[in-house]
């Protein structure tokens, strides 16, 4: 196995165990904040009613891009072990990259990045480079 392949199937398997970790954090935040009567009837602003809905909707977003990540993992792997696969593995990793990217201008407009944006982007970025390198491999480039 090429070192651009074993270089794909670390940095994949980094993104499976970051985003497990993240979907069960987002399940866990969601669960914790989904609205009981007692809390609807605590919140008696409507202000306090949209942030409680602002958590519910971000703890959604986390999740629903952590699955994402899972799907992109898995399909870093499978690029890996068989290399003739790895157009569509491009493709996605090219999606998860710009994704990224967007997250963290996003995150960094609105002043709340974290070091898990940036170590997220940068295995992104490090896995759609090995992807390029895999599929260079396989043309005989």
């Amino acid at each position: 196995m090429s070192s651009s392949r074993k270089l794909l199937k670390f940095v994949s398997t980094i993104n499976l165990v970051f985003s497990i970790i993240a979907i069960i954090m987002g399940v866990t935040a969601f669960v914790s904040c989904v609205k009981t009567p007692e809390s609807v009837l605590a919140a008696t602003s409507a202000t306090a009613l949209k942030s409680i809905a602002m958590v519910e909707v971000s703890t959604i977003a986390l999740t629903v891009f952590s699955i994402w990540g899972v799907f992109v993992a898995a399909m870093g792997i499978r690029g890996a072990n068989n290399p003739t696969k790895m157009g569509f593995v491009t493709v996605i990793a090219c999606i998860t990259a710009i994704l990224s990217v967007g997250d963290l201008i996003a995150a960094i407009a609105t002043g709340s990045f974290t070091i898990s944006i940036a170590i997220d982007v940068l295995v992104d970025l490090i896995m759609l480079y090995a992807c390029f390198e895999v599929r260079k491999e396989g043309k005989g480039a």
